[in-house]
């Protein structure tokens, strides 16, 4: 975030000459776009921003206000991506939190989001994800999907916790870590697999340059017309097919039956690296992770989980994932932890290993093979409960 230290001066400096006072909330406003392309860069954004800004007006002579930061943060920096529409669709029950509906409250928001989309709005990842039926439960409210409901978020989780309770320490959670750590050294090492579906993209590309360029040669109404629609159609075909070739970096699999699914999701970004796709890390780790959920269901799987990790550059996230009676997919974050950088940071170790919740995957493992016998009283089973995934956004908001 050193790098914003100049665009807070000059904004800074235009208030004091503009007589006009300097609030956080104005700087997030006028330089959104900036903040864009800079916030993927540090592990706590607004917390660093914050302090710079306050810094620099200090250095001025100068009291500033905070002004409605956070409101500021979510509305203007929150990354955006466009995406198919979907169609309206409910789910039923009652789950009650608190004073709060949270199937009333996902109904309501989903309903909101599709008339959006409807509209060919931008809307933010935890509303795409929504789409899917995919309920992010964070660890602050600054990134919960139904706003500022701190007391309904605090329940949530305190009722969702209990099934990924703390492990005691094994010496093989540790190997298994070390061992994503040497499978992503060798997996940047290795050449460039993505050749073929770049080739095959770039065909894409030519092929409708070819047609808009006959087009325009041509005096031929219908040729025009039909080259336009055969454009839009390329195009979505080339969108669509991204949505299968969106895989995670790694996954931890186990083998039933001849097939293999994965337990264990991660998704790993080096220190330093900008977002360039559509969807960030985080969300494409939800996604998967809820294909895993669909897979173990359809296998027959009782009570289907999913564990992943989201390694940040130095920072890792963990997370759980299962899905509930009312159809509702929930992504939890658990944890947040720092990587070894040098010998004085192994003292963090115990942590990191608390954090990786290994034993947690052995015992879903474990319940691979006990298909569901008998059915419930209310006739439902898992696989009944399952929600097509939405396709992959078309791009994402560079300015709002």
């Amino acid at each position: 975030m050193e790098s914003s230290l100049p665009t807070i001066k000059k904004y800074i400096s235009t208030c004091i000459a503009e007589d006009d006072e300097p609030s956080f909330e104005g700087f997030i406003v006028k330089h959104a776009r900036h903040i864009r392309a800079y916030i993927d860069r540090s592990q706590d954004p607004f917390s660093d921003l914050l302090c710079l800004f306050l810094c620099c007006a200090k250095s001025f002579g100068i009291k500033v206000r905070k002004g409605f930061a956070q409101r500021a943060w979510r509305k203007h920096t929150e990354r955006k991506v466009l995406c198919h529409t979907e169609e309206e669709e409910e789910v039923e029950g009652e789950w009650p939190v608190g004073e709060d509906d949270v199937v009333e409250l996902f109904n309501q928001k989903r309903k909101t989001i599709v008339e959006q989309k409807k509209r060919g709005g931008f809307i933010t990842e935890s509303c795409y994800l929504l789409l899917s039926f995919v309920l992010e439960v964070p660890l602050s409210t600054k990134n919960f999907v139904f706003g500022s409901k701190d007391h309904c978020l605090k329940m949530m989780r305190s009722e969702l916790m209990p099934m990924t309770r703390k492990p005691q320490f094994q010496q093989d959670i540790l190997v298994m870590f070390l061992n994503v750590k040497k499978a992503w050294e060798a997996k940047s090492s290795e050449e460039d697999e993505d050749e073929e579906d770049e080739d095959e993209e770039e065909d894409v590309d030519y092929q409708i340059y070819l047609m808009t360029k006959k087009a325009k040669k041509s005096k031929k109404k219908e040729e025009d017309a039909l080259s336009r629609v055969l454009a839009v159609f390329l195009n979505k075909f080339r969108n669509w097919k991204k949505d299968y070739t969106a895989k995670p970096d790694f996954f931890l699999f186990c083998p039933f039956e001849g097939e293999d699914f994965g337990l264990l999701c991660v998704e790993v970004k080096k220190p330093g690296c900008t977002i360039t796709q559509s969807l960030s890390d985080r969300s494409k780790l939800a996604l998967e992770m809820k294909r895993s959920i669909d897979n173990q269901a359809l296998l027959g799987v009782q009570t289907p989980k999913c564990f992943g990790l989201l390694v940040d550059g130095l920072v890792v996230t963990s997370f759980a994932a299962e899905i509930n009676s009312h159809g509702i997919y929930t992504f939890l974050e658990l944890e947040e932890f720092s990587l070894l950088r040098e010998k004085s940071d192994l003292g963090i170790l115990p942590d990191v290993v608390l954090c990786f919740c290994w034993n947690l995957v052995d015992e879903a493992a474990a319940s691979i093979g006990k298909r569901r016998k008998t059915v419930s009283d209310e006739g439902c089973t898992p696989e009944k409960l399952l929600r097509a995934t939405v396709a992959l956004p078309v791009q994402k908001s560079n300015c709002e």
